[in-house]
């Protein structure tokens, strides 16, 4: 049986509009930005992250836009909900999900 953190990481392996910039191009994850990344949103909740990234979108809008669409999926969710350390561990890890099968 899948949980549901299961389900999410295929659901966000999936989602073409999170990995790609349309024809050919693929979106490069900085480690240190989904770091920054991971930090707000498990100190400070969904809406901090959202502000945080549409203020980076003119720097790193790719990337920025791609992690807003991560964590718009996490809303779905109680387990991340609940405890947000693990959508921060999915955001730092986002690079080693898209090579994993899931």
């Amino acid at each position: 049986m899948v949980d549901n953190i299961e389900k999410l990481l295929k659901e966000i392996k999936e989602d073409a509009a999170i990995w790609s910039l349309g024809v050919g191009k693929e979106v490069r994850f900085s480690g240190k930005f989904l770091d920054s990344v991971g930090e707000i949103f498990e100190k400070h909740g969904f809406g901090t992250a959202k502000v945080f990234l549409t203020n980076q979108a003119g720097r790193d809008r790719t990337q920025a836009f791609s992690l807003v669409k991560v964590i718009d999926k996490f809303k779905k969710y109680p387990e991340i909900i609940n405890n947000r350390a693990i959508g921060r561990y999915i955001i730092k890890t986002l690079d080693t999900l898209k090579r994993m099968e899931v």
